[in-house]
């Protein structure tokens, strides 16, 4: 059975400019694109100019359908805000981050950060279904607790009693942020307890972590998995766990990536100005897409020194004649 797979969302990195190039050339893995969190300008209940601005470069006619926006709130206006603009703004669901775990957003009460408190969750999800502000679908993006992995169990109590359209969970704690082992055996324990769908997300890298994940499912339950960091270190993952790579010549292979990484580097020139800005998102992105080559540290370090957009463009031509990939 063919999974679906979502795109989670990175903040950096997955804005529409990346969106835009992967779908163009290996989207017919991916079932769906997550953005990264929005949030809204302060005391305005209008969405960060910024955040919309990155979602209006989206190629609507293509892909728009496939994109998820996600957003941080923690209060009702701010809830029923992002519903009706991005509902304006075409798209017919969107995704509540509850999981994401830097400190400064937790300190607020937002991402992981409102895990802490329940009952403001329950009183929102209440708000939000009751008065007729759902034009759009809301899914969950959590953690699996604050500091503790059993925190999830009540948590799951709450969601079941609202009409969410599934619930995307990181088997780590907030405060483990991204280290330490994932509490895979939660996330089967909350399937047990579930009346929604979940999803599995978390530290898939290879075909061999999608398939321990997706063997111990019960029978015939969904196969939908999330995907971040991993796709970003082998952008052919998601065609590998489908069973869609073609073993081709290592040229080829290499081609792809490099026409990839040409259009992203087209599409970040019309957005952003000077040569500086450019190399620092681009090295952002290499800081995975190294990880597919063999000696990645000398790759990465070859980038950072690059002085000039010409002479980046040099170094990473250099680096598709003269490094081999791990595959």
């Amino acid at each position: 059975m063919c999974p679906d797979i979502f795109f989670a969302p990175i903040q950096g990195i997955t804005e529409a400019e990346f969106i835009n190039t992967y779908d163009k050339f290996f989207g017919e893995d991916i079932f769906k694109y997550f953005t990264p969190f929005m949030r809204m300008e302060s005391d305005e209940n209008k969405i960060r100019k910024k955040d919309l601005k990155k979602i209006h470069t989206i190629n609507i006619i293509n892909i728009k359908q496939k994109v998820i926006p996600q957003f941080v709130a923690n209060n009702y206006n701010d809830l029923a805000n992002f519903a009706s603009q991005l509902s304006a703004e075409g798209f017919n669901e969107i995704n509540w981050n509850l999981g994401c775990p830097f400190p400064m957003l937790v300190k607020r009460k937002l991402g992981g950060g409102l895990l802490g408190d329940i009952n403001l969750i329950t009183r929102l999800l209440d708000q939000f279904f009751s008065q007729a502000v759902s034009v759009v679908e809301l899914s969950v993006k959590t953690r699996i607790g604050i500091e503790s992995p059993d925190e999830i169990f009540r948590l799951i109590e709450i969601f079941n009693q609202f009409p969410l359209k599934y619930i995307i969970i990181h088997p780590r704690t907030v405060m483990q942020q991204y280290s330490g082992i994932p509490h895979k055996e939660i996330f089967y324990e909350c399937i047990n307890i579930s009346k929604k769908p979940l999803i599995y997300n978390g530290d898939i890298l290879t075909k061999d972590d999608y398939n321990q994940i997706i063997n111990l499912l019960p029978d015939n339950y969904e196969r939908k998995i999330m995907i971040g960091r991993g796709i970003l270190k082998n952008l052919f993952l998601p065609a590998i766990i489908k069973g869609n790579f073609q073993e081709s010549n290592n040229f080829e292979i290499v081609l792809k990536i490099q026409n990839f990484h040409s259009e992203l580097l087209e599409q970040y020139c019309q957005r952003l100005c000077g040569d500086k800005n450019i190399i620092l998102k681009m090295l952002q992105h290499w800081e995975y897409f190294s990880l597919m080559f063999n000696n990645s540290a000398k790759i990465y370090k070859t980038i950072k020194k690059s002085r000039n957009l010409n002479h980046y463009i040099e170094n990473v031509n250099k680096i598709f004649m003269e490094y081999d990939l791990k595959f």
